[in-house]
């Protein structure tokens, strides 16, 4: 055998070692997105839970949040600001899941979700107040989201 031969098979050898390698890590990939899904998943369900928790443990939070969604200005300044922050929970939140829904870690079906609470909680007035003092603070992307979320609650508003 020449030495050629000999090169021409290691060649081949090492083709086929490099076409396998990369398999296996278009493998491992696919599997490591499965796993990020899944994860982010069990983020949303998990802090969904801990905003909703506070307001079924707790009657003053729930009561506070209650009369917020309908008549923001008329709490005070303690209890707006208390509103405010428990709001911003939720939003940054959401910031979160739509980050990774554009890193496509966020399953399709788990941001349509979020996006019909956001405009199911569109005409609170104290989400409202909340996105109009933190709106800035986000991405522009994030932004538009959240804006177009409103615009939606407040045509279904209109529509009732």
């Amino acid at each position: 055998m020449n030495w050629e031969a000999v090169s021409a098979i290691g060649e081949i050898i090492g083709s086929v070692a490099v076409v396998a390698s990369l398999a296996y890590v278009a493998i491992q990939l696919r599997q490591n997105t499965e796993m990020m899904r899944s994860l982010a998943s069990q983020e949303r369900v998990q802090r969904d839970f801990d905003l909703v928790d506070s307001l079924i443990e707790n009657r003053d939070v729930a009561e506070l949040w209650t009369k917020g969604q309908q008549d923001f200005e008329s709490l005070d300044e303690i209890d707006r600001n208390r509103l405010i922050f428990f709001e911003r929970r939720a939003i940054v939140h959401w910031n979160n899941m739509f980050q990774l829904k554009q890193g496509k870690q966020l399953p399709e079906s788990d941001w349509n979700e979020i996006a019909w609470l956001i405009r199911s909680l569109g005409a609170n007035q104290g989400l409202l107040a909340t996105w109009n003092i933190f709106r800035v603070s986000f991405a522009q992307p994030f932004q538009n989201v959240i804006d177009e979320q409103f615009r939606l609650a407040a045509i279904d508003r209109e529509g009732k």
